[in-house]
């Protein structure tokens, strides 16, 4: 199939999605796809998060350290990892106070959707605390794959409570109508509640033998192209800069993405890292040598930070 061009409005069906995944014409969708991001952000900025990536603490004394330690990084957000204690929502509230109290210019982000329903609380009452506390937005990490009616029902409470959320998808794992049926439910609920920041489809990685091959570099354009047409009522598209290195990450600023995502600080960057592991000087030259200017931001999107 070739010479398809897929329609830049939020009424693009999930037929005409697969048609636009299905076509030999790789440079007229990411055409038409550039084209309503330079509606949207018609500033020519590309922006990008870092943040320090934390486990959950033992104690407020490690956060701390590792607090100061994000901030003289350069970092604006710290972004909580790894499994989530089981500990009541007490307990949760407390340390997020806490970190507001001692260093309110990190925005903080935590809870993937999974995390929230793991922690058997209503939504109505663990979302408003949780934002009151300090969360500045949910966990942008997909984490364990959620039904679709569960991870809406996360994200419409998350809107709810006042949290802006990044609706983040895995692509490639799974039948690519389902995806598409994924991507068009979150496009309903932003009719419904304006409440997505930024949409992040990421590559499935294969783990194990027997899973699906990772995407190939042009599927990986073409989702992000067709994401970005099918969804232009989210403001943000988020390309993946820790998985998919300096030529596709630069492509992708040409097909729809406007941020190239959260880049993590490590506590000590190692000697060497792989071709895919940029460094945050790599990746604004990156930015650059695709056209556009760098901007850091924070979780929220709330702040842009010149460097």
């Amino acid at each position: 199939m070739s010479n398809v061009y897929c329609l830049m409005s939020a009424s693009l069906t999930r037929e005409q999605a697969l048609d636009c995944l299905a076509s030999d014409d790789l440079i007229g969708l990411g055409m038409e796809a550039d084209a309503l991001r330079r509606s949207l952000h018609p500033e020519g900025v590309v922006t990008y998060a870092l943040a320090r990536n934390v486990a959950w603490p033992a104690d407020t004394a490690a956060l701390d350290a590792t607090a100061r330690e994000a901030l003289a990084s350069g970092a604006s957000s710290l972004a909580f990892t790894g499994p989530v204690p089981t500990q009541p929502l007490e307990w949760f509230t407390t340390l997020l106070r806490h970190l507001r109290a001692r260093f309110p210019a990190l925005a903080v982000s935590a809870f993937a959707p999974a995390d929230l329903l793991a922690l058997q609380t209503p939504l109505t009452t663990l979302l408003p605390a949780l934002r009151e506390a300090g969360l500045s937005t949910l966990s942008a990490d997909p984490g364990p794959s959620l039904p679709l009616p569960e991870f809406l029902s996360v994200h419409r409470a998350a809107h709810a409570a006042g949290l802006q959320t990044t609706a983040a998808v895995t692509f490639g794992a799974e039948d690519t109508t389902a995806f598409l049926d994924r991507v068009l439910a979150i496009r309903a609920l932003q009719g419904e509640t304006h409440g997505f920041l930024s949409l992040l489809p990421i590559a499935f990685q294969p783990g194990t033998e027997g899973d699906p091959a990772e995407p190939t570099a042009v599927e990986m354009l073409k989702t992000l192209a067709v994401c970005r047409v099918l969804a232009p009522d989210i403001p943000h598209l988020q390309a993946h800069a820790p998985t998919q290195g300096n030529k596709v990450l630069q492509m992708a600023l040409r097909f729809g993405a406007d941020d190239a995502g959260s880049l993590p600080l490590p506590e000590r960057r190692p000697a060497a890292h792989s071709a895919q592991a940029l460094t945050e000087e790599e990746l604004r030259r990156t930015i650059r040598d695709a056209g556009f200017l760098p901007l850091q931001r924070d979780a929220t999107f709330s702040t842009l930070f010149m460097v």
